[in-house]
């Protein structure tokens, strides 16, 4: 597995590639939690003085030495979220994905961080809810794929990459 500073030093690398700008910088570099892969948040800030942009994004790679497939193949799911954009499900943009290795040894996607919390850690001091209060909660955060299955598939160009 690469160390933080060697992803940090391809991240850079890449960064300023896609951006164009030479002098960009990546800042908070922070590895996420999960299974399959490494997955890392971070800045990038972007030109010089009053037209500085910052931006938070976040970097999957696929696992070292795995195929990518299923919850392995990071470039397949960014292309599905990638198609999603624009319709009633909520996905992170996706700014860049490759399978090619050359920027980590690995296929990898690029995201704009979306900000979420799991429910456990954000309501840890809160006593368990009731069934009734689950099923109405579930409901509602069941609207997103409820949303995503009533679009067809050829509706919004997903079947290409399924």
């Amino acid at each position: 597995m690469a160390s933080d500073e060697e992803i940090i030093r391809q991240l850079t690398a890449l960064v300023r590639t896609k951006t164009g700008d030479l002098s960009a910088r990546i800042s908070g570099v922070s590895a996420l939690p999960g299974h399959a892969g490494q997955s890392y948040g971070f800045e990038i800030e972007t030109g010089q003085g009053a037209g500085v942009k910052r931006e938070h994004l976040v970097l999957r790679l696929a696992p070292e030495g795995v195929r990518p497939v299923g919850t392995a193949d990071v470039v397949r799911q960014a292309r599905i979220m990638k198609s999603l954009e624009g319709t009633a499900v909520p996905v992170p943009p996706v700014r860049w994905l490759d399978e090619d290795p050359a920027a980590f040894g690995r296929p990898y996607s690029l995201s704009v961080s979306f900000a979420a919390t799991s429910w456990p850690k954000a309501n840890a001091s809160i006593r368990p809810p009731t069934r009734t209060v689950l099923r109405a909660r579930s409901c509602g955060r069941s609207a997103p794929f409820m949303r995503f299955h009533r679009n067809r598939a050829e509706r919004f160009g997903a079947r290409r990459f399924l």
